[in-house]
């Protein structure tokens, strides 16, 4: 019978084998570190946007208004031609209520009949919605909080009349109606016309 031969037995059997190198060259980590350092770049930068710029802005260069979508550009800011037009021919207006913009009647109305004002406050224009109506029935003047009747207007016993003897005009300011001199007066000197804008007569 033949023999076998006998195998030389491997050292190693049964031994755990060592894995690959892992050592990386120094031209690999260069590359790592680069590509490292450009990620948290982006990360910082977009975390930077998100923190400043809260809303979206322009697509315009230099820009930083806030974005509109809709109309000719989308994504643009108003002036850069973002946001919806006024359906009225020819008009480039911002469209606020009804596909119309402010001046051609895109606002609901004041509530007081006959006031076809803008509506700010509690559906009142801007004339009305700092005081209270007159509290008789069906009136819409403003009332007064002094005189005889107190939230009525004057026609209704609220306020006070002219000082000067036998008129029974409202008093404006210095106790006197604007015909016997109650009004704030030009300031220019000399002048003692009623003033208007910016405290001149507009003779000024």
């Amino acid at each position: 019978m033949k023999r076998r031969e006998s195998q030389p037995k491997d050292s190693n059997e049964g031994v755990a084998k060592k894995p690959a190198s892992t050592k990386c060259r120094v031209g690999d980590v260069d590359e790592l570190a680069v590509a490292g350092s450009g990620i948290r770049d982006q990360e910082q930068e977009n975390r930077t946007s998100r923190v400043e710029g809260k809303r979206r802005v322009c697509k315009e260069p230099g820009c930083t208004k806030r974005a509109r979508y809709g109309g000719p550009k989308p994504g643009c800011c108003f002036p850069h031609g973002g946001g919806p037009r006024c359906t009225v021919p020819d008009c480039n207006k911002k469209r606020v209520l009804k596909g119309l913009c402010i001046a051609h009647g895109g606002y609901r109305e004041c509530k007081i009949d006959g006031c076809c004002r803008r509506s700010y406050t509690k559906g009142l224009s801007s004339g009305k919605r700092k005081r209270n109506l007159c509290k008789e029935p069906g009136c819409t003047k403003l009332g007064r909080f002094d005189g005889e009747k107190k939230g009525c207007c004057f026609r209704h016993g609220g306020g006070q009349t002219c000082s000067e003897p036998g008129c029974t005009r409202a008093r404006l300011v210095k106790g006197l109606c604007g015909a016997h001199g109650g009004y704030y007066e030009c300031k220019v000197d000399g002048c003692t016309k009623r003033k208007h804008s910016r405290g001149y007569c507009y003779a000024h």
